[in-house]
């Protein structure tokens, strides 16, 4: 990946690192028609009354910009929140835009992040902070109509560990359950996903190997929209599933001791 910029917040306050590598272009070739557009994001306007200006003149103030040049001929002009006044140094908003028609743009990513890392090859690795022990690694890939999530992780703040958000559960073929295994430390804890239909029994034991204690909860949906079915100390649960859809299952210890376990997921 070749490293063209990269946006990081420190403890309340935002610094700016510019890379330049290959055919990156510099701020100046900003388009200044997208000012305009910056200027409608949520929030200028609370930014412009604070500094006492117009949201223009907020948005040029609070979006640090910047031009990344694509190996596949592709434009895009970025723009990451730079001022705790959007984010509040928690997580700002990561804009890109691309030209569509002769003097318009087209937005191509929208999300909030601590930090973002944009690669010449389409390639970008955001950092979401989660909590004061966790944070959400999210690689994207560039498919020439937007920025599409490739892979998203569980980063441990203090050593840097990584692993998979919502493993999804594969039964073999003929079969109707699954057997996974993984090892978690309090506030690094694992998740699962699979499909299932309305009217389906669904059972769930969790086998801990050693260690802490060890929490099970079940979810249906995904991202904001999760309900939550079933949460608590209880190492198993059977139930018909209420809905059809996804469904998530996670794994938590509630110890600072590490526990390694097995889980037996099975669908009927």
């Amino acid at each position: 990946m070749h490293l063209i910029q990269r946006f990081t917040c420190f403890a309340g306050a935002f610094a700016l690192a510019a890379f330049q590598a290959g055919s990156a272009l510099g701020a100046a070739a900003f388009p200044a028609a997208l000012y305009q557009t910056l200027a409608k994001t949520d929030g200028i306007d609370t930014c412009a009354q604070a500094k006492n200006e117009s949201s223009l003149a907020a948005a040029r103030a609070v979006f640090a910009v910047g031009v990344v040049q694509l190996s596949s001929g592709v434009t895009v002009y970025t723009a990451q929140d730079a001022d705790p006044c959007l984010s509040h140094a928690v997580n700002g908003p990561l804009l890109a835009y691309v030209a569509s028609g002769p003097n318009g743009f087209r937005q191509v990513l929208s999300t909030g992040v601590m930090s973002g890392k944009f690669g010449t090859d389409g390639s970008l690795v955001t950092m979401e902070n989660d909590s004061a022990m966790t944070a959400y690694r999210t690689t994207y890939r560039f498919d020439g109509a937007t920025y599409a999530v490739v892979r998203e992780e569980l980063v441990n703040k203090a050593t840097g560990q990584a692993k998979q958000i919502d493993v999804p559960v594969r039964f073999a073929y003929g079969t109707s359950s699954a057997t996974v295994s993984g090892k978690i430390t309090f506030g690094f804890g694992d998740s699962y996903v699979l499909d299932a239909s309305a009217g389906q029994m669904m059972s769930v034991v969790v086998h801990p190997k050693s260690g802490g204690l060890v929490s099970l909860s079940i979810y249906h949906g995904s991202g904001a929209d999760l309900e939550p079915i079933s949460s608590g100390t209880s190492l198993s649960w059977r139930g018909k599933l209420p809905k059809s859809g996804r469904y998530q299952i996670s794994v938590d210890d509630t110890r600072a001791a590490p526990a390694a376990y097995t889980m037996t997921i099975a669908i009927e």
